[in-house]
């Protein structure tokens, strides 16, 4: 995390505000450039019981006086912001989960990525670990009740509780042209948003699906 009061960061310009309050941590930046934004979030096993995992680490993009808030809960974390920003989980395993791990390489793969997650999002989110489905799950406080209860929802790409907009498209082109260079893994935006079609990946198919759709919604046929 970068500080205004750290030689190495403070020569090159480097500006931000930190606050800590209890189980929460935010940053805003105050510079004028967007910065990268590295949170490393480490389970204490005393209080705890996310094993496999002993560790995340939270990586955003955070632009010119945007904030971002961390908050510890019992089963993961809330993430909140002020502006549209792609948030990406690596979960961190222990050392006896890896090595007591039975299987074949694929299934190995599918076991490390099972808790990756690389969402957009803007407003409020939150990542919980299922132990017993053995995966990260993502939820989302649209209407700021304090109640994480809605799910990402089909033609809302950019997880803003609003489907079939502008950037909407944007961002499923984004998936697209991802998964095409790094492969399908690589990067993750909720397929249940972007799968228009049902059949389980987000393709071109789902982007003509949602630019349809913006394109009905924009002429007044379609609410």
């Amino acid at each position: 995390m970068s500080s205004p009061y750290d030689k190495r960061t403070y020569d090159v310009g480097t500006k931000c505000k930190v606050d800590i309050t209890g189980d929460s941590i935010s940053y805003t930046n105050t510079d004028t450039a967007s910065l990268p934004l590295e949170f490393s979030m480490a389970y204490d096993e005393g209080n705890y019981n996310f094993s496999p995992l002993n560790a995340a680490k939270v990586t955003f993009d955070v632009a010119p006086n945007q904030t971002i808030t961390i908050t510890k809960k019992d089963t993961g974390f809330a993430l909140t912001t002020n502006m549209e920003t792609v948030v990406t989980i690596n979960p961190e395993y222990n050392d006896d989960a890896i090595n007591a791990f039975e299987g074949s390489e694929h299934d190995f793969v599918q076991y490390v990525t099972a808790y990756y997650l690389r969402f957009v999002m803007e407003s409020n989110a939150m990542v919980n670990y299922n132990m017993e489905k053995k995966c990260s799950e993502l939820s989302f406080d649209f209407n700021n009740d304090g109640v994480y209860d809605e799910s990402p929802i089909a033609g809302d790409a950019d997880c803003n509780g609003v489907p079939y907009e502008i950037n909407d498209i944007y961002w499923t082109m984004q998936q697209i042209a991802e998964s095409g260079a790094y492969g399908a893994g690589s990067t993750y935006f909720p397929t249940t948003a972007g799968d228009i079609d049902g059949n389980g990946k987000v393709d071109t198919n789902d982007l003509f699906d949602i630019t349809y759709e913006c394109a009905l919604r924009g002429a007044g046929l379609k609410k």
